[in-house]
């Protein structure tokens, strides 16, 4: 069953109280502090990559010219100059 994003989130969240609840993160015996960053952090970059992977860009920056440029690449399959209308298609770095 696919699950959206926000119950992952909160899943992790109370999966967090949970062990907060139960006394798992008081002392260091239960738990070492590496551990527990180590814990946060995977927590934290995966939220991030399922962030990255399902919200579509949607800036002007990257609909007016970055966007177009490799549009165009695609279609002339070369990334040389082309003649365009926004010169910043073709000068400012595409990220």
């Amino acid at each position: 069953m696919k699950e959206n994003k926000s119950s992952v989130i909160k899943d992790q969240l109370e999966a967090i109280a949970f062990n907060i609840k139960n006394g798992l993160f008081e002392n260091d015996e239960n738990i070492p502090k590496k551990t527990l960053f180590l814990e946060l952090g995977i927590i934290l970059a995966s939220v991030t990559f399922v962030l990255a992977i399902l919200i579509v860009p949607n800036n002007v920056d990257s609909m007016c010219y970055h966007l177009p440029r490799v549009c165009s690449w695609i279609e002339n399959k070369s990334v040389a100059y082309y003649p365009v209308e926004d010169i910043r298609q073709l000068y400012y770095f595409c990220y």
